[in-house]
């Protein structure tokens, strides 16, 4: 969908995925909220920054944090929320979800399994854990 400032990425995205654009902008602030608490980034309104990622958008009610997809910062993002996960999975006794992911598919399932007290045993695609 485009305005004449712009694509309008929610409007697009919700027409594409067929879903409200209240509960998408719901989600998101909960998204940005968890990024800047976790992450500690600081978020700025789009409209405020001067991007180039943002050049063809329509940057009303968008919310913007400076690097947080650039390869540079990826690493330590990802260690910080592997951290997190670590922490809230035993913390709460929640079942962890990367049992289930396959390695070779996914930036979150980068081995610290093993850090379980018994490990964990691969079995062709999948992990069992052996507690």
């Amino acid at each position: 969908k485009k305005s004449s400032k712009g694509v309008d990425l929610l409007a697009s995205l919700c027409n594409i995925y067929n879903t409200s654009e209240d509960e998408l902008r719901k989600t998101m602030e909960q998204a940005n909220n968890l990024v800047a608490d976790i992450l500690k980034k600081k978020p700025c309104l789009a409209s405020e920054c001067k991007t180039e990622n943002l050049e063809n958008f329509d940057k009303d009610g968008l919310t913007y944090f400076k690097d947080l997809m650039e390869e540079s910062s990826l690493p330590s993002s990802l260690n910080v929320l592997e951290k997190d996960y670590d922490h809230m999975t035993r913390n709460k006794g929640e079942l962890d979800e990367r049992l289930f992911i396959n390695e070779d598919d996914s930036l979150l399932a980068s081995g610290s399994l093993g850090s379980f007290s018994g490990g964990s045993v691969s079995t062709g695609g999948g992990k069992v854990c052996l507690m």
